[in-house]
C-alpha cells in the first residue's frame, strides 16, 4: 500500500522528479562508462605486458631482477623446462637470453634490449609476429626483428645488415652482424625504441654462452591460476633460482592499477555527493509544500515511522527509476564499444605511453559497478534522512496552519 501511495506521490510533481531521476541517470551513466573504460585500458595494459616478452610469469636466477648479470644464468634450461612440462596449468614454457648492447647501422646506432629466443615458441607466448608492419619475423639464421622506430632510427631496411655488440659472461665485448628481418610496431613505445630480437643461437653467441639462458618465459592457460603455479614451479626449482610473477616484474604496472582504482572512486564520491545533495534538496521542498498533507494523514491515524517509511520509499523510486535508465544508457553505449572497440588514434602515442593499442575495448566488471551503486544508495537515503525527519516531526496543528 505505501509502495503504490509513494509511487503515485513522485509524480504529483513530474517536472521535479524527473530532474532528480535525470540527475542520478546521468550520474549512474556516466559512473558506468568511465569505469567500463578504464577497466579496459587495464586489462590491455596488463595483457600487453604479458604477451609483449614477459609472459605470466619468469624463471631466473636469484638476485638476477635486481642486477641483471649476463654471469647470473641458468645452466641447465632443459631440465628445469621438462619440469615445467608436467605442470597442468602451464601452456608454453621457453629459454630466453636477454641482454643489454648497442646496434649500429652505416648511419647510425642506438642502445637496445637484445632478446634472443626460439622463434617457433615465441609466436606462441609473444605478440610480435601480430605487428609486423615490414619483413617477417626472424625464422633461422642471423636474421633480426626491430622496432619501427629503431629501424627509423638506424635507417635500415628489410635484408640490410646490422651489427649487434655487448659484454659476455667474462666481460668482454662481442660483436655480431645481423640482418633485418622485418620492423614490428606494438602498442608498447618502449619495445617500439630499443626492442632486437634475434634466434637464441645469436643471442648465446654473444653472451658466451653455450646451452645457458638467462631467463625462462611461461604461459598459463588461464590468469587466474598464476599464484598456485608460482607456487608449485617453486616446489620444483633448486635453490638457486626463483620465480617471478609478472606484476612482481613490472611494479609499476601493478601501482598504475592502484592509481586508477582510487580514481573511481574519487570519481564515483562526486557522483554520490551530487546524487545526495539533489535527492535531499527535492525532500526538503516536498515537506514544505506537503506540510498539509502530512497533517492530515496524522490526523487519519498514520504514524510518524508510516510516514518516514513513505519518504524512503518515495527516495527508492527515484533512486532505482534513474538508476535503471542510467544502466540502460551504458549497456547501449557498452555493446558497440565492445564490439568495434574505441578509436583513440588521435592519441596513440600518448596510449603508447600506457601501453594501450590505439583502439580500446571496454570491458564491463560488475563487482565494481555494483560496490559504486550499493554506495550510493546508501548516501541518497542519508541524505533522505533529515527531511524524513522533518516530516514526522509534524503536529496536525502546525500543518492546519500551513499555507
Amino acid at each position: 500500500m505505501l509502495a503504490r501511495l509513494a509511487w503515485r506521490n513522485l509524480w504529483r510533481n513530474r517536472i521535479r522528479s524527473w530532474i532528480v531521476i535525470g540527475s542520478v541517470a546521468i550520474g549512474t551513466l556516466g559512473l558506468i562508462v568511465i569505469t567500463m573504460l578504464t577497466e579496459g585500458l587495464l586489462r590491455q595494459m596488463v595483457r600487453n605486458v604479458i604477451d609483449g616478452g614477459t609472459g605470466h610469469l619468469q624463471i631466473h636466477r636469484r638476485g638476477y631482477l635486481q642486477d641483471p648479470d649476463v654471469r647470473k644464468c641458468i645452466a641447465d634450461p632443459d631440465t628445469i623446462l621438462r619440469r615445467l612440462s608436467a605442470i597442468p596449468a602451464i601452456a608454453h614454457a621457453a629459454p630466453r637470453v636477454v641482454l643489454q648492447g648497442v646496434i649500429s647501422s652505416p648511419y647510425n646506432s642506438a642502445p637496445v634490449q637484445i632478446v634472443g629466443g626460439v622463434p617457433a615458441v615465441e609466436r606462441q607466448i609473444t605478440f610480435f609476429h601480430r605487428y609486423i608492419v615490414r619483413g617477417r619475423f626472424p625464422l633461422q639464421g642471423d636474421h633480426a626483428l626491430i622496432g619501427q622506430e629503431l629501424a627509423r632510427h638506424l635507417n635500415v631496411n628489410p635484408g640490410e645488415r646490422m651489427v649487434l655488440t655487448s659484454a659476455d659472461r667474462r666481460g668482454e665485448l662481442v660483436s655480431v652482424a645481423v640482418r633485418v628481418s622485418g620492423w614490428v610496431h606494438t602498442p608498447i613505445r618502449e619495445l617500439n625504441r630499443y626492442f632486437v630480437f634475434v634466434p637464441i643461437r645469436v643471442a648465446r653467441e654473444l653472451a658466451g654462452y653455450r646451452r645457458e639462458t638467462t631467463l625462462i618465459v611461461v604461459r598459463l592457460h588461464r590468469a587466474r591460476d598464476l599464484r598456485p603455479t608460482v607456487a608449485a614451479i617453486r616446489s620444483l626449482l633448486p635453490p638457486a633460482l626463483d620465480v617471478t610473477p609478472w606484476d612482481a616484474i613490472h611494479p609499476e604496472i601493478r601501482f598504475q592499477l592502484e592509481i586508477f582504482a582510487e580514481f573511481n572512486w574519487i570519481t564515483a564520491l562526486i557522483v554520490f555527493l551530487a546524487a545526495a545533495l539533489g535527492v535531499m534538496n527535492v525532500f526538503y521542498m516536498a515537506v514544505y509544500e506537503r506540510m498539509r498533507e502530512f497533517g492530515i494523514l496524522r490526523a487519519i491515524g498514520m504514524q510518524p515511522q508510516q510516514i518516514r517509511r513513505l519518504i524512503y520509499l518515495e527516495a527508492l523510486w527515484l533512486s532505482l527509476t534513474g538508476l535503471g535508465l542510467g544502466i540502460l544508457g551504458s549497456l547501449g553505449i557498452y555493446v558497440p564499444w565492445h564490439v568495434r572497440g574505441l578509436n583513440l588514434a588521435r592519441l596513440s602515442r600518448a596510449m603508447e605511453v600506457w601501453g594501450t593499442g590505439a583502439v580500446v575495448y571496454p570491458s564491463l566488471s560488475w563487482g565494481p559497478i555494483l560496490e559504486f551503486l550499493g554506495v550510493l544508495f546508501v548516501c541518497v537515503f542519508l541524505a533522505v534522512w533529515i527531511p524524513a525527519r522533518r516530516a514526522t516531526r509534524i503536529s496536525v496543528v502546525e500543518a492546519m496552519h500551513h499555507v
